[in-house]
């Protein structure tokens, strides 16, 4: 019983360090730009990771372990967007552009 009590407890502080992790407000964005082998520089992709406490379609409701990522190509830049779920994904996809100035917009500290 101590045995399976252990292992239990490893698994709650790793899930829970998980969870503390992807809800965790932080406003990161981290930009970095790749060049696919046998590309030049010219064809080199910039990929922006938004990473919000938020969802920027249903305002307000945190983004959890269940975050859904849409990935929105603009120009050279590919932006990585997360939200709170499947609907948001596709409202995201359906208006790429709106939702790409509105991330943008909260990162910025509007909203």
């Amino acid at each position: 019983m101590k045995q399976n009590f252990g292992v239990m407890a490893g698994m709650m502080t790793l899930t829970l360090a998980m969870v503390l992790v992807l809800v965790t407000p932080i406003n990161l964005r981290a930009q970095e730009t790749v060049t696919p082998a046998g590309n030049t520089p010219a064809q080199a992709v910039t990929v922006v990771r938004h990473v919000l406490p938020t969802c920027p379609v249903m305002d307000g409701v945190p983004i959890d372990a269940e975050a859904h990522e849409v990935v929105i190509m603009d120009g050279g830049v590919e932006h990585h967007i997360f939200v709170c779920c499947g609907q948001c994904e596709r409202a995201v996809k359906a208006n790429p552009q709106k939702y790409l100035a509105k991330v943008q917009a909260m990162e910025a500290g509007k909203k």
